[in-house]
């Protein structure tokens, strides 16, 4: 998009001359109007081919990111005109997270001239930036115009969150929980694992007969399944939109998208079935089997932000019902209401385990939590660094 701004007092002084010279007549009222239209000629000839020959070339290692990570990257400026730049601003919009008051760069480049920029970006936030997106503005020496235009490319950077190690040792619920659960869990056959093809034996049910290879053999063939443990967890992340009131930059919405991405991805290892519910707007919820699903997890994060109206506590009621008895329950939550610790002792009974994990409490809500036998851990205090 072209924007164009003119100085108001060479537009002001442009149009007084005319008047003088439609009134007055003469050489001198005419040179003087025609010297100064001359200027503006001159000046938007001048600035419109330095706007279109002007070009910019990104250097940057990857493309592939995580919050929290800071990177160099280079630009090139190249002036391919007829005519210098006596006065040029550069602003690039992925450098406002990265730097308070940035208002770009000002430099000035001569016929054929080249400058190379260095800069410092700090990805804040998880999601998709486009490195070359510039809004340009071109002066000429006599300041009559400023031309602006938003420069975008194809070239894009992936910014996914950071995933963390979490310190199992430091708490007794989560996953640690979930690694070491008493052996009386029982074991389940996994229905998309088949361990072997067996001949059919009475008794064996008849929804596992596999009827496209007993035609072949002309005897019955039947599915067999491997078992797996049983082990179910549901994970539930509070992406309400005032997560961005607990800071100014939104560090702590992203620290806890961070921290259920680590929490999701240590899961895939030891449990066998768990389910992903986000207080979101809309909501969304995903079941994990397989890489693949963790994947379209991680592909949501990057898509969307706390943007969800409900609070976490009337999310809870509103979906857990008997549905959910017997399984564990992790919630991940900004900051611990006594509304939600309320909707807590509510759900508390339909669960097997509870575990809470917040940024923010107050004193006297982390004594409820207590009271009321809520496991509750800081997320700041479990995550390290890999």
């Amino acid at each position: 998009m072209i924007g164009i701004k003119v100085n108001l007092r060479m537009l002001f002084l442009l149009i007084t001359s005319f008047i003088f010279y439609y009134l007055q007549g003469g050489y001198i009222a005419a040179g003087f109007f025609f010297s100064i239209l001359s200027l503006f000629i001159l000046a938007a000839f001048v600035d419109g081919m330095n706007y279109f020959t002007i070009k910019f070339t990104v250097y940057l290692d990857e493309s592939i990111y995580f919050s929290g990570d800071e990177v160099e990257v280079m630009l090139n400026i190249q002036n391919k005109s007829f005519f210098s730049i006596p006065y040029m601003i550069i602003k690039r919009h992925a450098l406002e997270e990265s730097y308070d008051k940035y208002e770009g760069e000002a430099l000035s480049l001569g016929i054929n001239g080249e400058e190379l920029l260095g800069y410092k970006i700090k990805f804040y936030h998880r999601g998709v930036y486009d490195l070359e997106d510039f809004e340009i503005s071109i002066s000429d020496y006599f300041n009559i115009f400023t031309i602006r235009k938003n420069e975008r490319s194809h070239k894009k950077v992936t910014v996914y969150p950071k995933l963390y190690n979490i310190a199992k040792e430091e708490y007794l619920g989560g996953i640690n929980l979930l690694e070491t659960q008493s052996s009386s869990d029982t074991s389940i056959e996994d229905m998309h694992d088949v361990k072997e093809m067996r001949k059919y034996v009475y008794g064996d049910n008849v929804k596992r007969i596999n009827w496209k290879l007993s035609a072949k053999t002309g005897e019955l063939i039947v599915k067999s399944y491997n078992y797996k443990s049983g082990k179910e967890c549901l994970v539930f992340l509070d992406m309400n939109k005032e997560n961005y009131v607990l800071d100014s930059k939104g560090i702590m919405e992203e620290r806890l998208v961070d921290f259920t991405e680590s929490i999701i991805k240590g899961f895939n290892a030891s449990i066998d079935s768990y389910k992903v519910y986000i207080n979101n707007s809309p909501s969304w919820e995903m079941e994990i089997n397989s890489n693949r699903d963790i994947e379209r997890v991680n592909e949501y994060f990057l898509q969307n932000k706390s943007c969800g109206d409900c609070t976490m506590a009337e999310y809870m009621r509103s979906i857990v019902d008997e549905r959910f008895s017997g399984r564990q329950f992790i919630i991940i939550i900004g900051k611990v209401t006594k509304e939600f610790i309320d909707s807590l002792i509510i759900i508390k009974g339909v669960s097997k385990y509870l575990c809470v994990f917040y940024l923010v409490a107050e004193e006297d809500l982390k004594k409820k939590l207590k009271e009321e036998h809520i496991e509750a851990f800081n997320i700041n205090l479990v995550m390290k660094e890999k």
